[in-house]
């Protein structure tokens, strides 16, 4: 379903350089484009939108969620920024980040970092995450935990 090569693929969205500010630049600008979810089975309802705004506000929006994997090479002052963005956007009406409350997409608590991608594997469609939009299978019904954190691995090795 996915690829790693930046081409697109027929599933899910291509991991390569997976959430790096450049990966969540282009999902913002484009999220269903072919690179993204552009040939996944997608409610035309409740989808997420093209961010609208500047290229500054974009750029906080990304650190904001960037800064979730815990990166040492966060910019504060843009994430400072996206604060009051995150809500001036509405991006709030669909997401939180707090890591507790589910809404209509992710919670972004953590995201990028192993345990997320862990959780993101074994069960997209847990309320934390995508609920019931979420459209990948349960891997952890299919594959041990340890192989699971083997693919998380290898898709957070993609950024670049």
């Amino acid at each position: 379903c996915h690829s790693l090569d930046g081409g697109g693929s027929d599933g899910g969205p291509d991991l390569a350089d997976y959430n790096s500010r450049a990966w969540l630049t282009a999902f913002y600008k484009d999220p269903y484009g072919k690179r993204f979810f552009g040939t996944t089975k997608k409610p035309e309802k409740n989808r997420m939108p093209k961010l609208e705004g500047t290229d500054d506000e974009l750029a906080a929006l990304v650190e904001v969620v960037y800064a979730e994997s815990g990166a040492a090479d966060v910019k504060p002052d843009l994430v400072a920024k996206a604060k009051d963005l995150f809500s001036e956007k509405d991006c709030d009406s669909c997401h939180e980040i707090d890591g507790e409350t589910g809404s209509r997409g992710p919670n972004l608590r953590g995201r990028g970092t192993l345990a997320y991608t862990i959780r993101v594997i074994s069960d997209s469609s847990h309320e934390l995450l995508y609920g019931k939009r979420g459209l990948m299978p349960k891997f952890s019904e299919k594959l041990s935990a340890e192989q699971i954190e083997a693919l998380a691995k290898l898709v957070l090795s993609q950024k670049k």
